[in-house]
């Protein structure tokens, strides 16, 4: 069980939660809250970027966090220091959480089941026990998928043979507070009404003064799962020099290596950053070969094996 959920918390999808998402079904936070009082010290599993963390950290109680994506960790301490808050977080997922602390109270908000198996699951609630402190409270909620009223349609066999749904780019932009644009949107790829288990995809964009600055497609783990089914081996995969230039590029890096740790791998370095190319182009020789060669050291260093 050591390959990591199949979620999409990362990157541009990070930066969006960390800008929009305190507010998202904001009664959640008086819910959890009246158990974490009554239970200290508390462990908020999947906090993300601290929706409902740092609300509890700020009214002076006792509690942790922690979350599969180093990317949303990155962001709910950012949060968290902003306000002079020193947060105890964790970047684990939950079925190999192991931590050196025991808790009064669990919660998982939303995330239980999230991009995971019945297998795993089941190896969640068992780690979740062994963190518990006797007489401890577990909190969880489960959406099943038929809660959507927008995919119901799709427990009819005729209709979900018009899955995945078409891949239309996101309409919307909502302004972060830097000034940046993003516009995120989700389709369905699969759904199984006897599993009880949709899938869907996320596309997310970044603009900036009007002009497509970034954007993400979270296909990754789909394509991997594609390549085990078929019993492919053996894979050559990139690492862009250029995109070593971007926020949040080394947690790609590592989110697309650890994807692929299970293949026999032959690594590649590609393409030039513009700014350091004789000519401005991501194909042109570099202006100085030792740049490009650190760049290539430091990736063997941090991915050979």
């Amino acid at each position: 069980m050591g390959e990591g959920p199949q979620t999409w918390h990362y990157g541009l999808v990070a930066q969006w939660w960390a800008e929009f998402n305190d507010d998202f079904r904001a009664h959640e936070i008086p819910y959890f809250r009246r158990f974490v009082e009554n239970g200290q010290p508390a462990l908020d599993v999947a906090c993300g970027t601290g929706r409902l963390l740092l609300p509890y950290l700020r009214a002076g109680l006792d509690v942790d966090g922690c979350d599969v994506s180093a990317d949303m960790i990155a962001a709910c301490r950012e949060k968290a220091e902003r306000e002079g808050l020193s947060p105890t977080l964790y970047v684990q997922a939950m079925h190999e959480l192991d931590l050196p602390r025991r808790y009064r109270t669990i919660y998982v908000c939303g995330s239980f089941g999230l991009g995971s198996t019945r297998e795993r699951d089941n190896e969640v609630l068992r780690r979740f026990r062994s963190h518990l402190e006797p007489g401890g409270t577990l909190l969880l909620d489960n959406e099943v998928p038929y809660a959507d009223a927008t995919q119901w349609r799709y427990w009819l066999k005729d209709e979900r043979a018009a899955l995945p749904e078409a891949a239309e780019p996101p309409t919307r932009r909502r302004r972060a507070s830097d000034g940046a644009e993003y516009a995120l949107r989700s389709r369905i790829l699969e759904l199984d009404p006897l599993n009880q288990r949709v899938t869907l995809e996320m596309h997310i964009e970044r603009w900036r003064d009007g002009v497509l600055d970034l954007k993400e497609d979270h296909r990754l783990d789909d394509a991997v799962k594609k390549l085990k089914d078929l019993g492919v081996k053996k894979i050559r995969t990139g690492l862009s020099w250029a995109d070593s230039m971007r926020p949040f590029a080394m947690q790609w890096f590592d989110r697309q290596m650890r994807a692929l740790e299970s293949f026999d791998i032959t690594l590649t370095f590609c393409f030039t950053p513009e700014a350091k190319g004789i000519k401005p182009h991501h194909t042109s020789p570099p202006q100085a070969l030792e740049e490009y060669a650190e760049f290539c050291a430091a990736m063997v260093r941090r991915y050979a094996r």
